[in-house]
């Protein structure tokens, strides 16, 4: 599975401190999603790949094609959000994305949890208040649903959120 091989290169680039959030994120949230819901998100992935080049839906789908991912049913807002907000999905990326979502208005469990590692990386903490800081001042993205919005270009959506 090339998720290992993600993992790999994650520990070479950040180390130790970004094993414990990779090892969270896999875990207790991407794996599991991804063995208890493989079929409907095959399915659902399928459905994607068939939308236009250059709409949401495709452009997330090729994302998660490209770290040889699935889509995670009723996370797949949370996919949509790295796209439009132009997050990676390292474990630096996936920091700043929840402290940028946190200041957007984000109080979920989840978000919390990645917010609350931030402390492993005090060379990033201000990289991580400008990100808050910038979700703060956005319009909210919380109600982007990759359900309303996979027909619609990418590029116009994010023009309506930055």
């Amino acid at each position: 599975m090339r998720t290992v091989g993600m993992v790999v290169e994650v520990l070479r680039a950040y180390g130790l401190r970004a094993r414990l959030v990779e090892w969270l994120k896999i875990t207790f949230v991407v794996s599991p999603l991804q063995r208890w819901h493989r079929k409907e998100a095959e399915a659902y992935m399928h459905e994607l790949r068939k939308l236009p080049v250059g709409t949401v839906g495709r452009d997330v789908v090729d994302m998660l094609d490209d770290r040889d991912l699935l889509l995670i049913p009723k996370f797949e807002d949370h996919d949509v959000k790295h796209l439009l907000l132009d997050y990676g999905m390292s474990p630096i990326d996936e920091i700043r994305m929840q402290c940028y979502l946190l200041g957007n208005g984000n109080r979920s469990m989840v978000c919390l949890v990645f917010v609350a590692t931030a402390f492993l990386f005090p060379e990033y903490w201000s990289l991580f208040r400008e990100d808050f800081g910038k979700g703060k001042q956005a319009p909210s993205v919380l109600h982007v649903r990759l359900s309303e919005v996979k027909a619609a270009f990418t590029k116009d959506v994010k023009a309506r959120i930055h």
